[in-house]
C-alpha cells in the first residue's frame, strides 16, 4: 500500500485541481450514447448519473439486472428525462461479452463512448478462475473486457469521435506482472494485492497499445484512468484494518473520496 499512497500524496495538488476544474465543466453530451459497465453502484452508477444530466443515452451494462433496474430508478428520480437502458453484461466469460456485443449491434448503429469500468478484486491471496479458465481478477478485470472493446470497435469507428476509457488503478505500482503466466498458474508465492494488480497493469497496456495501433489520426480515442480510492461497496467489504487505512486516509487528505464522478469523467472529452 506504500507505494500507492505515496503516488497520491505526491500528485495530490494535482488531483485536487483537476477536480475543481471538472466541477466547473458543464460539457453537453446529448444523445451520445455511451456504454459503462458495472454501473449499478459506486463510481459507475455516479458516472452514469452525471451523464445522463448531461443528457446522454446511457446503456447501463450489468450482471445482475435487479440492481441494475433500480440504480436506473433511482438515477430517475434525479433526472426525470433521463435516457438510461439497462443491458446484461456478464464478464465472469467471454459468451458474456458477446451476447452483450451481439445485443449492442442489434440496438445501435454506432457508439460513442466506451467505459469499462466493472470489476472486481478480493484480497485474500487465493486464486481463484473463472468459467473460461483464467485467473479471476485478470478474467473480469481485462481479459473480459479486452474482448468487449475489440467486439465493439467498429461501431466505436463509426462515431465521428469516440472514446474508450479502461478504469485502471495506481495499485498497478503493486503488480507482479508476468506475460508468460498471465494466469499465475506457476506463482509459488505472490502478495495478496499481485491478482488484482495485475489486471489493473494489463488495462493499462492495453490502451497504450491500442492506442499505439489506432494511430494518431484515428477518431478513437484510448485512455486507461484511475478515479482514485472511494468508499464504495467493495471497500466496505474489506476488513476492519483495511478500512480503518481507507478512513485514515482520507483524514489526511492523501486521497480523494468523494464525488467520484469527477474522476470518471476527467480525462475524456466529447
Amino acid at each position: 500500500m506504500i507505494p500507492v499512497i505515496n503516488d497520491y500524496r505526491k500528485d495530490k495538488d494535482q488531483h485536487f485541481r483537476r477536480k475543481e476544474e471538472v466541477k466547473k465543466d458543464e460539457r453537453d453530451v446529448t444523445d451520445k450514447i455511451i456504454i459503462i459497465t458495472g454501473c449499478n453502484h459506486g463510481i459507475g452508477h455516479q458516472t452514469a448519473l452525471e451523464l445522463a444530466k448531461r443528457g446522454a443515452r446511457v446503456v447501463m451494462a450489468c450482471r445482475d439486472l435487479t440492481k441494475a433496474e433500480a440504480a436506473k430508478e433511482y438515477i430517475l428520480k434525479e433526472v426525470p428525462n433521463g435516457k438510461l437502458e439497462v443491458v446484461k453484461l456478464d464478464l465472469g466469460e467471454f459468451n458474456g461479452a458477446r451476447e452483450f456485443s451481439n445485443l449492442i449491434h442489434a440496438k445501435f448503429d454506432h457508439v460513442d463512448v466506451l467505459i469499462n469500468n466493472a470489476g472486481m478484486y478480493k484480497f485474500d491471496g487465493k486464486i481463484r478462475r473463472t468459467n473460461d479458465g483464467f485467473e479471476e481478477h485478470m478474467g473480469v478485470n481485462h481479459l473480459n473486457p479486452f474482448l468487449l472493446t475489440l467486439l465493439l470497435l467498429d461501431l466505436l469507428a463509426k462515431s465521428e469521435r469516440s472514446r474508450i476509457v479502461c478504469v485502471a488503478s495506481t495499485f498497478s505500482l503493486l503488480q507482479e506482472f508476468n506475460v508468460n503466466d498471465l494466469n499465475m498458474e506457476n506463482f509459488k508465492k505472490f502478495g495478496v494485492y499481485a491478482p488484482y494488480a495485475n489486471s489493473k497493469m494489463a488495462n493499462i497496456l492495453f490502451m497504450r497499445e491500442l492506442a499505439r495501433r489506432l494511430g494518431e489520426n484515428s477518431n478513437i480515442n484510448c485512455y486507461a484512468i484511475c478515479p482514485g480510492m472511494v468508499n464504495i461497496e467493495r471497500v466496505e467489504d474489506q476488513s476492519f484494518l483495511r478500512r480503518f487505512l481507507f478512513i485514515f486516509a482520507k483524514y489526511w487528505g492523501f486521497l480523494d473520496l468523494e464525488n467520484v464522478s469527477d474522476y470518471g469523467l476527467k480525462f475524456w472529452k466529447i
